[in-house]
């Protein structure tokens, strides 16, 4: 008798700065970034996190939908930026708010 072994992933949205929803699934060998979103209902409990195609990552690093997860990954959904990380560094450095 031959087992397959399931992976375990998780996958992490932020809709709120200060709020991260998370979702631990148990998927099978060969999932993608696309099957884990998909298991996770994210984008039915919170439509606004497949606007515009959402950026993907693993582990902080960009990815496309199709690639193959590994036990233990985690998958996050960007959101876009409220607004741009150098301007905001600029406004601070300059004491403008």
């Amino acid at each position: 008798m031959r087992t397959t072994k399931l992976m375990h992933i998780e996958v992490a949205y932020s809709p709120e700065p200060d709020k991260v929803l998370r979702r631990f699934l148990v998927l099978p060998p060969g999932s993608t970034v696309a099957d884990a979103l998909r298991a996770s209902h994210l984008q039915q409990d919170y439509p606004g996190c497949a606007d515009d195609s959402p950026s993907l990552a693993v582990f902080s690093c960009l990815v496309k939908p199709d690639r193959q997860l590994n036990d233990g990954e985690r998958v996050e959904v960007c959101r876009p930026l409220y607004a741009d990380p150098q301007d905001a560094r600029r406004r601070r450095a300059s004491g403008q708010s």
